[in-house]
């Protein structure tokens, strides 16, 4: 496949040389026995089932072995670096390294600055991890301020990915939007635009949020859900197939059209992944260079244990050029592509469908742990193993993760999400 030189930044192998270590020496810290919502198995289950076999198949689809080029991989990595490592495994086994460039807040205290150096040292000494890897101290809203260093690493730098993996612990849209400055949304909008200038090669966009009222900004929502009506008032068609999926139903709406006022938790969540999505692909569609986001199949989970809705989404969009005729119009040059003209309407109803059918087809994550024993008890392993490698306590883990389970169980139970777990 064909690919930008500047990508991620003009090539320097003497640069390079030596930037990552081939061994590592590992200082002695603590291990570690406090464990946060992200350590949950099912997390894993996000990180190698829905992440790490996508970007294997993006590989397969672009053709890195041949081309003998890593993949290039934006994301929020955590001083841990779970993501990363749980992709890595996919990239050795397909002989294709693994080029990260991830953002971190971080914490100044100087204990913590010395577990994530030495963290990352060890994540960067794996085998098929490039040696261009590197985390960037620099929060995410900040590639909307042109100053900022995460502006420079990415925007500025002309980089784009072949993955881009933004995984929120809040909500895509939890302060107020329409306003100028270092937000999310702002962020995610330079950065989509940033992408679609820069890349002609397919890509992954993942966005992990929250979906609850609480998370929400309600002004955002006015606009989401505006945005969702104007689209369903304009196909009629869309309106028919969204009462039907069950992702709304007639009681959440006035004069046919979504009210936010009526809407239960499960539709206010389901209205805002309709929303988000649409932005997604609208954004994508209408810049310089339009791009097709394909919705993938995703899941959901349960973060707090109060209500039967699901309040964490977990999304993926699998994005393509929307390729467009270039003919020379004096007739001079002979054109052996044969490209069609698009139909965009045909396009945007596509992928529209394709998002209140993804929607409507959501996992609710928790309850398939619940039903599957066998694959909770695997997810279960791998993240044990994963966080020993990180300086837990795997024994202390495996308690912490067991209460977390039953908590949940009895919840699910007394909400009539499961009939009975064994």
């Amino acid at each position: 496949m064909n690919d930008f030189n500047a990508d991620f930044g003009d090539p320097d192998d003497s640069f390079e040389q030596g930037i990552a270590p081939t061994s590592t020496d590992h200082v002695n810290f603590e291990v570690r026995t406090k464990f946060l919502p992200w350590h949950k198995p099912r997390k894993q289950w996000v990180r190698t089932k829905q992440w790490a076999d996508s970007i294997g198949k993006l590989i397969d689809t672009l053709n890195l072995v041949e081309s003998q080029r890593p993949v290039r991989y934006l994301s929020l990595p955590g001083p841990d670096l779970l993501d990363v490592r749980s992709i890595q495994p996919v990239c050795e086994a397909k002989n294709v390294p693994l080029q990260f460039l991830g953002l971190n807040s971080g914490d100044d205290d100087n204990a913590e600055v010395g577990l994530e150096a030495a963290l990352l040292n060890r994540v960067r000494s794996l085998p098929f991890i490039d040696p261009a890897s590197e985390v960037v101290k620099d929060r995410l809203e900040q590639l909307a301020v042109k100053k900022s260093v995460a502006y420079a690493r990415v925007i500025s730098a002309q980089r784009s990915f072949d993955v881009v993996n933004i995984d929120l612990c809040g909500s895509f849209a939890e302060g107020p939007t329409g306003v100028k400055g270092g937000n999310l949304v702002n962020a995610l909008f330079s950065l989509l635009h940033h992408q679609a200038t820069h890349r002609q090669d397919d890509w992954l966009f993942f966005i992990t949020t929250r979906s609850n009222k609480d998370m929400v900004d309600p002004q955002t929502m006015v606009r989401l859900v505006k945005a969702v009506n104007d689209i369903l008032d304009e196909k009629p068609e869309l309106k028919e197939d969204l009462l039907a999926s069950g992702i709304v139903k007639e009681s959440d709406l006035t004069e046919g059209r979504l009210d936010i006022e009526k809407l239960s938790t499960s539709a206010y969540s389901n209205s805002f992944a309709l929303g988000m999505s649409n932005w997604v692909v609208h954004t994508l569609f209408n810049a310089e260079r339009a791009w097709q986001a394909n919705m993938l199949p995703h899941c959901e989970y349960h973060v707090l244990l109060n209500d039967p809705a699901c309040d964490m989404l977990s999304l993926g969009f699998y994005c393509k050029r929307v390729k467009v005729p270039h003919p020379d119009e004096f007739g001079l040059a002979h054109m052996d592509d044969n490209i069609p003209e698009p139909q965009l309407d045909t396009i945007k109803l596509r992928v529209r469908r394709l998002i209140q059918r993804r929607v409507a087809e959501r996992q609710d994550l928790d309850r398939t742990l619940c039903q599957q024993p066998e694959l909770y008890e695997e997810c279960l392993e791998t993240s044990a193993k994963l966080l020993g490698s990180s300086s837990y306590d795997e024994a202390k883990y495996r308690e912490w993760a067991s209460d977390e389970q039953n908590k949940l169980v009895t919840f699910m139970k007394a909400a009539g999400l499961v009939e009975q777990v064994d």
